[in-house]
């Protein structure tokens, strides 16, 4: 069970590092792109892209954030009220009723490990999502950079073409 316990402690700092950096990422790309939709020759665009890409950092940052929130965990050691005779299973003092006695405390001590581990394969789980999310994310934005950029480049009428689909669904001409 010790060892579950520095499992989960380094678990919870990798999450909270993990989150800290998506939650950056997402100040930077909010800030950014609100630049670009508020300045006087407002870019939707690239604007829009960077808020969206700023709200799936936030998303996957919160699944990553769920995972440190205090939760059940079993500790290592036994709770002395489990040793007084009214909670024994058994009676008596003879060698089987210690063989026994030590037989329910391995059993609890198990059912303890079983519950650590089911809750560390959840939190798991979030954190497998969070990174997930954020790969998919970099990787659709990073896929529609280039295709703005290739546009604007190299083909001035697709680009065009974008930007005004882009300004009918703003409702600006």
């Amino acid at each position: 069970m010790q060892a579950q316990l520095a499992v989960a402690t380094a678990a919870d700092q990798r999450a909270l590092t993990w989150g800290g950096m998506l939650v950056a990422a997402a100040t930077g790309a909010i800030g950014g792109g609100l630049a670009l939709i508020g300045k006087s020759t407002p870019d939707y665009v690239l604007g829009l892209l960077a808020v969206g890409f700023s709200f799936a950092m936030m998303i996957a940052s919160w699944h990553s954030l769920q995972t440190v929130q205090p939760g059940q965990f079993c500790l290592p050691g036994n709770r002395p009220a489990n040793w007084l005779p009214e909670n024994w299973e058994c009676i008596g003092t003879d060698g089987r009723m210690v063989q026994q006695a030590r037989r329910e405390q391995a059993e609890h001590l198990s059912n303890q490990i079983a519950e650590n581990a089911e809750n560390a394969s959840k939190r798991a789980a979030k954190m497998a999502r969070s990174f997930k999310l954020a790969k998919v994310t970099l990787f659709v934005s990073g896929a529609i950079l280039l295709a703005i950029i290739a546009a604007r480049f190299f083909d001035h009428g697709a680009m065009l073409l974008i930007e005004q689909a882009f300004s009918r669904c703003l409702g600006r001409n």
